[in-house]
């Protein structure tokens, strides 16, 4: 419930779907079903999203283009390190960054 009382939209979705008091035809309920569930897993794709790094988000909300690079690429230490000059010269790049980027890059033998 929400902090003035009133139920949250998803409370009032469940309830459309769920309640035989409310004059909703099957398809309302249906639609109802749907969006709920539609939502849940939005939820979980931001939470997903979130775990891998939380500047996504903040990219997706901006609408800007990015990209990911999985360290199996051949091109992984270069980019990634092309990254690391520019956010030294910067300034934002930090001892966790550092250790990250270490860690990363290293060869395994």
């Amino acid at each position: 419930m929400a902090e003035n009382g009133e139920k949250t939209s998803d409370e009032r979705l469940k309830f459309i779907t769920e309640s035989p008091y409310v004059c909703a035809s099957e398809e309302e309920r249906n639609l109802a079903a749907d969006l709920l569930s539609t939502r849940k897993e939005l939820d979980q794709l931001r939470a997903d999203a979130a775990k891998i790094h939380p500047r996504i988000w903040k990219l997706v909300r901006k609408g800007e283009y990015f990209i990911i690079i999985g360290k199996h690429e051949p091109y992984f230490v270069q980019a990634y390190g092309l990254i690391r000059e520019q956010e030294m010269k910067q300034g934002t790049w930090s001892e966790s960054d550092e250790l990250t980027y270490q860690k990363n890059t290293a060869r395994e033998e």
